[in-house]
């Protein structure tokens, strides 16, 4: 199953504060795109993000480039399907030196498997429950 904004077909939760928070990051460092969310330049935003996503609804705000994007890219990084592989995989997302990617990768694969996730949280509490509980 694919990990997308807005609930997930396994738990009917809604996420959409993980692109967000991770879009808005990245764009704090860098120039914005030319298909930049107008709502994550700080200088135009003029409601909060919660209320920006229901001005435009759920569906909309999903099918944004970046938010898609996203999408994509964290469902290609949460391929595990063992405890091993996903603590592997999250383990390399947190040698990039910020544990957002990692916090992004937990919030995917929770959503994508949650024995997995519970598993590996289990395995490895000292070094992810501080990316998962942050």
């Amino acid at each position: 199953s694919s990990t997308h904004f807005g609930t997930s077909a396994s738990s009917r939760v809604p996420h959409a504060v993980i692109g967000l928070d991770l879009v808005s990051l990245a764009k704090m460092g860098g120039a914005p795109s030319s298909r930049a969310n107008p709502a994550f330049k700080r200088t135009e935003r003029r409601l909060s993000i919660a209320k920006t996503v229901a001005a435009m609804d759920m569906v909309r705000w999903n099918q944004q480039y970046d938010l898609a994007h996203m999408s994509k890219m964290l469902d290609a990084a949460c391929q595990a399907t063992t405890v091993e592989a996903a603590v592997e995989e999250v383990t390399s997302l947190m040698a990039l030196g910020h544990n957002i990617w990692a916090y992004a990768y937990l919030r995917a694969l929770s959503h994508k498997d949650v024995d997995l996730y519970y598993g590996m949280l289990l395995a490895e509490p000292d070094k992810l429950l501080p990316v998962a509980y942050t």
